[in-house]
């Protein structure tokens, strides 16, 4: 019986697995770790790489799965990053199927004896009937301390959490530093210090709301004319800031599609300008620039950019939330994005390259990166502002 291609059962697993990896290490433009990759892997037999995504895709039964990523509004960019996503789809609807625990059991299956002490392991478990929480110490690789992390038994999972619900990570240094970590959409920027120990956050607040339906119409309109017939097509949905890996011109950001030239246009001037003149590298070497340097050098055009919209004032970034904040009708139709947005707002320059720092990635690859930057400089300009600028036709 011939092997069936499309299963991917004529190529070994190694062959499928090197090819999925280079497909990554070339689509993320890491062209050094693919160097090295391609360089270690000669005499070693894993076969033949596949060099077309859409046999590879095949191969590994992904087809399906890449057209369906491809019409999604911010589509992942390779097809392991796919497989993976699917995979971890595939866990957690098994899990949620099995309900080994539900979350609004908060933890009524666990033992609740008063003292469990699993000394080998290092960890440590006390349950106080009188508070009913159930602090936990784990010593060795890191430590939680007792009165900054509470797992509270409670059926209430909506009830309001206190600064004490709060989770301290201790990696054993020469002067170790507690790293905290709370909500992630909500750090407080100045949490009370533990007793011994400086705290440090992950990330800093900034402050930020979610997109009102007002602010998403006139965005719209400021943008095409209208809010209920006209939209983002899917070639800029998926144009997001990347660069050419073409030896010469590393320096240059890549176009998929007509559409955002304009755009990207304005933060080319400015990448390369900063190569230039804001770096220690000669002329020459400015322009061939490490993975690390562009990227450095986008977020620095970034910030210049909204910031002078701002007037040198204040800034706004906008980044999607996982879901709508309000439904679409007759005066707005939803495209999946703008609706979504939580707008993040700026009060100084090195608020915004440090805040731009953390989030560079939502704004490269295929994403819509363009869209999010477009949108942010409009409304750190203002929307009244930027509609006053606009022509009268």
């Amino acid at each position: 019986m011939q092997p069936d291609n499309t299963t991917g059962d004529s190529y070994s697993v190694e062959t499928l697995c090197s090819s999925l990896i280079k497909e990554f290490l070339v689509r993320r433009g890491l062209k050094q770790t693919l160097s090295t990759f391609t360089q270690e892997c000669k005499g070693v037999t894993m076969g033949q790489v596949l060099s077309s995504r859409k046999e590879l895709a095949q191969a590994v039964g992904m087809e399906e799965a890449m057209k369906r990523n491809k019409s999604t509004h911010r589509p992942l960019a390779t097809i392991l990053e796919v497989l993976v996503r699917n995979v971890r789809l595939s866990v957690t609807n098994q899990s949620i199927s099995s309900k080994p625990y539900p979350l609004t059991q908060s933890f009524s299956a666990l033992p609740t004896s008063n003292d469990v002490d699993t000394s080998q392991n290092g960890v440590t478990s006390k349950h106080d009937p009188a508070t009913n929480y159930t602090p936990l110490t784990v010593n060795g690789a890191f430590s939680i301390p007792h009165k900054h992390t509470q797992i509270k038994r409670s059926a209430d999972t909506d009830a309001t959490r206190s600064e004490k619900d709060t989770l301290e990570l201790f990696i054993p240094t020469p002067q170790t530093q507690p790293i905290c970590l709370e909500d992630l959409d909500e750090l407080d920027l100045n949490p009370a210090p533990a007793p011994t120990h400086t705290r440090t956050s992950l990330r800093t607040r900034t402050p930020s709301h979610p997109i009102s339906y007002k602010e998403a119409v006139l965005l719209r309109k400021i943008v095409f004319g209208t809010a209920t017939n006209r939209s983002f097509n899917h070639e800029w949905k998926r144009q997001g800031f990347f660069f050419c890996d073409l030896p010469g011109i590393e320096f240059g950001l890549v176009q998929l599609k007509g559409g955002p030239c304009g755009l990207l246009a304005v933060l080319q001037a400015h990448i390369v300008k900063y190569l230039l003149f804001q770096t220690d590298q000669p002329p020459d070497k400015a322009l061939c620039p490490t993975e690390t340097t562009r990227k450095t050098a986008l977020r620095h055009a970034m910030a210049e950019v909204l910031w002078r919209a701002g007037g040198h004032r204040c800034a706004s970034v906008v980044l999607p939330a996982t879901s709508p904040h309000f439904s679409g009708n007759s005066g707005y139709k939803c495209d999946q994005l703008t609706e979504c947005l939580q707008i993040h707002q700026l009060r100084g320059l090195d608020e915004l390259n440090s805040y731009l720092e953390q989030n560079i990635d939502k704004f490269m690859h295929e994403n819509p990166g363009c869209i999010l930057f477009l949108y942010s400089a409009v409304l750190s300009r203002s929307l009244s502002a930027t509609d006053k600028d606009m022509d009268a036709g």
